[in-house]
């Protein structure tokens, strides 16, 4: 665009001229025109186009994924080239959002963004329950949870795995919602313990390279807590952290009982889903005998025993240790 001014004065006139316009760059992004962003997935390469129009013309070319700037580097498989961005051998940490910024010496202009879909095959999901404690004739479910792209039409198989044999488990002993299977496992003999896997996968990515890894062992009752603390004492409160053990394959409990320790009367008793236990409202300037120990549907764990005194009302005390 040109604009036309016409500039007048008392002692002369200057007649049409012709300006150009000044902008900040004017810039669209698109995904590359031939690619199919519907099928997209891991292992594949992509790349993005950044039409630009600007004037003055631009003097640099910025990318952002996520709001995070990209920098060429070959070696991870970002090369940056003039107008476009290829991105090689994708992975599903690639997905997410871009746009691209172009830059002149009236600012910069940001485009529109693009979702880069990528598909990947299913991945077991972090912080899962591994150790299942299941006692004979118990039965039990166990969860396989499984990221993936797409999250639809995914089918699940398991094996189980133990010193002697691998045999597949039949699809009768397990339902499918989504991404999450659900295994229904009935110990019999001691030959029942030892290993179960689970792999899920589609018919457009494939079935997940490592399975998800589940040990069923003997129920028991947990192991006790160890290194037990006294990490701040006031004149009528003590703080007591311990480390958890083994839950013995069970959902745990943790316990304090605090006794007077003069006549091992119980003035306090509390359970917690962690060790680590805030005893108010006790006696100031009196001593104690403190009991923690584990828990759960076997039984209870060995206990670990404390002697601490919270303070006289005019003293503190903090970091001792038992």
């Amino acid at each position: 665009m040109r604009r036309k001014y016409r500039v007048k004065s008392a002692s002369m006139e200057i007649h049409w001229g012709m300006f150009p316009d000044i902008y900040v760059p004017q810039t669209t992004l698109k995904l590359g025109s031939t690619l199919n962003s519907s099928q997209i997935k891991e292992g594949d390469d992509v790349y993005f186009e950044c039409d630009i129009k600007a004037n003055p013309g631009i003097d640099k070319v910025s990318w952002r994924h996520y709001g995070r700037l990209l920098h060429h580097n070959t070696t991870a498989g970002i090369i940056i080239s003039n107008q476009s961005l290829v991105l090689q051998n994708i992975k599903r940490q690639h997905g997410g959002v871009y746009i691209c910024e172009g830059h002149n010496k009236e600012g910069y202009g940001a485009s529109n963004s693009v979702i880069l879909n990528v598909k990947y095959a299913p991945v077991c999901k972090t912080n899962q329950q591994t150790v299942y404690g299941i006692a004979r004739q118990e039965p039990a479910k166990i969860n396989c949870e499984v990221d993936a792209n797409p999250e639809t039409d995914l089918y699940f198989r398991w094996k189980f795995n133990n010193s002697a044999e691998t045999i597949d488990i039949q699809q009768s002993s397990f339902t499918n919602d989504r991404t999450r299977s659900t295994l229904t496992y009935k110990p019999i003999t001691e030959h029942d313990y030892g290993t179960v896997l689970c792999w899920a996968g589609n018919d457009l990515i494939g079935v997940q390279r490592s399975p998800c890894v589940f040990h069923i062992i003997p129920a028991g009752k947990p192991d006790a807590v160890t290194n037990c603390s006294i990490m701040n004492q006031t004149f009528d409160s003590l703080f007591v952290t311990c480390v958890e053990g083994f839950n013995g394959g069970l959902h745990q409990l943790f316990y304090i009982e605090v006794l007077d320790f003069q006549t091992h009367y119980v003035v306090k008793n509390f359970s917690q889903a962690k060790p680590i236990f805030d005893v108010r409202n006790l006696d100031p300037g009196a001593s104690f005998i403190l009991r923690v120990y584990a828990a759960n549907n076997k039984g209870r764990s060995d206990t670990q025993v404390l002697q601490a005194s919270t303070l006289k009302a005019a003293e503190k005390q903090t970091g001792m240790s038992t």
